[in-house]
């Protein structure tokens, strides 16, 4: 990992979704630990209870995707979502990074 040139470490929804089983939270505490070891940020990916965020968050791995945040959609309608009608029409460009 450390000759990839990351900064970021998403786990996996395989491992988000059964958290409370005794091997996925040991691997999810070690991807963690090791994350925070290297400086790294980590994800966790396909958050859709509140046990799962619960979980993670006394894990201190706060940032998340899923459901329990927002269902998913497409990529063209996030600057629909952040900014109102009338800012669209400010003359303002906004850029989708895909």
């Amino acid at each position: 990992m450390k000759k990839l040139h990351i900064d970021t470490l998403k786990i996996d929804q395989s491992f988000i979704r059964d958290c409370t089983d005794k091997s996925n939270a040991a691997i999810i505490q070690g991807i963690i630990t090791i994350s925070k070891k290297m400086g790294f940020k980590t994800i966790a990916e396909g958050v859709e209870t509140h046990e799962q965020h619960d979980f993670l968050k006394g894990l201190e791995c706060d940032p998340f995707q899923g459901y329990l945040c927002s269902k998913a959609f497409p990529s063209d309608e996030i600057a629909r979502l952040i900014w109102p009608k009338d800012q669209e029409d400010s003359g303002e460009s906004v850029s989708i990074v895909r």
